[in-house]
Parts: C-alpha cells; structure tokens; sequence
C-alpha cells in the first residue's frame, strides 16, 4: 500500500522507532513516514491519520496497543489536550536523549555536518516549576486563558502549569480572575509574561499598560528585562550557561553579537578589556546597557543595529567572539564576515 491510499479516518497499527523534531514520534506505514505526537520509542500503537502530506503523514493515537518501556504517566492534567509540552509522558533520561538525537539529526539533515557521537547534556535540577516566561492566548468572550490544542487555534483554559514558576503560576491564577471582572472591546487577545521571585512585567494587545522592567539575579550578575526582550526560560540553568559559554574566555578584546540584554555581555565584561556588544532591539539594547551600568561595567560598548551591518563596518579581530543569534540562525552573510576576521 502507497501513502496516497492512507485516508483520514482509517485506522493502522504501528511501531514508534524513534523521536524527532517537534516532538513527534516517528513510525513507518507501507515504507512512508507516519508522525505520531505523544509517541514513545517502542510504542506499539494503533493510529488515525489526521493529516496526510504526499511524503508523509500525521496520525493520532487510537489505542496504545503495547506501551513502550519509556512511557509514564504525564503530571500536567492537560497533557496530550494543550499542544504547550510534548515529552510529558517520557522518562527524563529518554528525553534528553530525544533531545540529542533532534540535535544530530537537524546537523546532519539540515547542516549537513556530521555530529560527534557523544553530545554532553546539562541537566536542569528541577524538571517542574521552571519557566520565567510564558505566552498565552486569551479567550476574552469565554475568559479563557492557556495555550493552543495541538494542531489548532483553539484555546486550551488552563488553571494550573507545572513548568511554570511559583510566581508566575501566581499571576496565572491572578489573570484569570481578571479576565472574570472586566469587560473588553475584542473577543481575542495574547499576553507575553516574564517573571522572576516578586514580580512580573506584561505585554498583551488586550491589557495596554507598558510593561515594567524588572530584575533577575543570575550568580553574582543582575539583569533587567521585561516582557519584551527576550530572556533564556529555564531559571535553573541560567548560571550553568554562563559557565558554559564563557569558560576559559579571557583576554584584551571580546565581541559578543545578538548580546540581548546583555545575558553573556555582562559576566564576559568581567574577563576582558573590552566587550563590544551588537543588538538589533534597541530596547533590550538599553535594557542591557542599564544592567552594565547598575553593576558598574563601563568597559561595553553597546551597538544598537543589525549584525550584518555592524560587521560590514567594523572589521577588527578580537580575542574572543560569541554568538547567542535567534532560532532563525545566523545569516551566510554574517558568517562569511566572521570567516575574514579568523586569525588564520
């Protein structure tokens, strides 16, 4: 049987061989690729296909008909309806090491690189209560708040999320009770949450206020931030990716591009003469040149403005570069900049 006989609605059975980007678990079905969310290497499952591409498909779980030695049992009481997690139901370990094999795959497949064979994993302490930020989707008609189902634009209304922290768990509970009260002019809206201990700054389309900046202490580095800027989730790793990123960093020059609010400019300021930092947003630029200043860094300079064009018109050598860019990579025409100031 071809893919092109697999119908929406027909029911198959199943193998998950393995865990790939998105989350999905991936299977195969008449030699076609068969991509299951929620599945589990080993997973013996019966499946519908919801969605049939010419090269593949994606079913949803029927019935589990042989459950994989990997799966448990999910904390979240909304997981596998809200489309936020995707690895609830694995043992920790073989989520890490869904993680890797995503790694190598997108290096091999799409960075046609070939990955070492041992990539480390840095444990998070904590695998619950984590995230210092969030986005949700507002409901304003029915007062939901939560995330998107799978697949879809409808709103999943969430009370309680284990992956976020206390506080903003906290305004969650506090947002709801809001939209409760007021009465708004739209049916729909979103709001971007950051948090840290105290308190939270926000910014929606629906609630106008500005959002307040705020601190967060990271080691002995502190950092204001607001909703707008962007800032790593996880609380628990964040010192752990200093360390990673800077180790053994020293020297007279350093060049520290996509700096944001300055996450790695700050400690890097502390092992060099000089740090140059570039940023397009100018507001995580002020942000990040306000922390310098807090902790009374005046060996930065920031530049607000695209790399490509930084690069174009500055082109010293540095001891040391790093670069944080955003998920859509780094552009061709940075690297080929950064390739002519190699010192070789």
């Amino acid at each position: 049987m071809s893919l092109k006989l697999i119908e929406v609605d027909s029911l198959f059975e199943l193998e998950i061989e393995r865990i790939v980007t998105g989350g999905y678990g991936l299977g195969h079905y008449a030699g076609k690729v068969v991509l299951v969310p929620l599945g589990s290497p080993g997973d013996r499952l019966k499946v519908k296909p919801y969605k049939i591409h010419e090269n593949f498909c994606k079913a949803e779980i029927i019935e589990i008909i042989k459950p994989s030695p990997y799966r448990i049992a999910p904390v979240c009481k909304y997981f596998g309806e809200c489309g936020s997690c995707d690895f609830q139901h694995l043992k920790y370990e073989t989520q890490l090491e869904a993680k890797v094999g995503i790694i190598k795959d997108c290096l091999r497949r799409i960075g046609k690189i070939d990955p070492p064979d041992e990539i480390p994993i840095i444990h998070s302490c904590e695998m619950f209560g984590y995230r210092l930020r969030a986005h949700w989707h507002l409901s304003l008609a029915e007062s939901k708040v939560g995330y998107f189902r799978r697949d879809s634009n409808e709103i999943v209304n969430i009370e309680h999320c284990p992956i976020l922290s206390p506080n903003l768990q906290k305004f969650l509970i506090e947002m709801r009770g809001r939209l409760e009260s007021e009465k708004f002019s739209k049916d729909k809206g979103h709001i971007e949450v950051v948090s840290n201990e105290t308190d939270v700054s926000v910014v929606s389309d629906v609630f106008k206020d500005e959002p307040r900046d705020i601190q967060v202490k990271v080691g002995d580095n502190i950092y204001f931030l607001n909703a707008r800027s962007f800032f790593q989730a996880n609380r628990f790793l964040l010192e752990k990716l200093i360390e990673l990123a800077i180790e053994g960093a020293s020297g007279t020059t350093c060049l520290d591009l996509y700096c944001g609010v300055g996450f790695f400019t700050l400690p890097l300021a502390k092992n060099f003469k000089t740090v140059v930092a570039v940023e397009q947003a100018r507001e995580s630029i002020l942000l990040a040149m306000k922390s310098a200043k807090a902790a009374g860094l005046e060996n930065i300079k920031f530049h607000s403005q695209k790399v490509r064009d930084f690069l174009k018109q500055n082109q010293q050598f540095f001891d040391f570069i790093l670069i944080d860019p955003p998920r859509t990579g780094v552009e061709k025409e940075v690297l080929e900049s950064l390739l002519k100031l190699a010192p070789f």
